[in-house]
């Protein structure tokens, strides 16, 4: 494994364990959750069958694919809208689950960055979600 790749992973777990650490428990709506409002990490979303885990991971691997130019924003944002599916699905079969916020904050963030009116608009669509009806977590103020 080459130096840069090593550095990738430890810096993609360590962001990873971040989430985890901050999100969870309840951290992220600011309020005490119950364990059973969070869905099971190996409960998957979708039609490409994400877990939570994966949805995370997956919005953190395409922004550093958008970053690195590893693939045209349009793939990109063809990935990002499965996501989105897979979260949709995580909300209503969840809708306590307090990582669910900053899970499509990311995901919100990521198609900011994209290119074009459609990313925009998913932008838009994402982080009113993340307002709205995730009103009491700290990622609604930056939504």
């Amino acid at each position: 494994m080459t130096r840069a790749r090593a550095t990738a992973a430890v810096s993609l777990l360590a962001t990873l364990t971040a989430f985890a650490l901050s999100s969870s428990n309840g951290i992220a709506s600011r309020d005490p959750v119950s364990v059973s409002a969070l869905a099971p990490a190996d409960e998957y979303f979708g039609r490409q069958k994400l877990s939570p885990l994966g949805i995370r991971h997956e919005v953190l691997t395409l922004k550093d694919d958008l970053h690195h130019a590893r693939e045209h924003p349009d793939a990109i944002e063809h990935k990002a809208e499965l996501v989105e599916e897979a979260i949709d699905d995580w909300a209503e079969r969840y809708p306590n689950d307090t990582w669910i916020a900053s899970a499509t904050w990311q995901l919100g963030t990521l198609f900011e960055e994209l290119p074009g009116k459609d990313a925009h608009e998913h932008a838009i669509v994402v982080l009113e979600l993340v307002r709205d009806k995730f009103a009491a977590s700290p990622f609604a103020e930056n939504a």
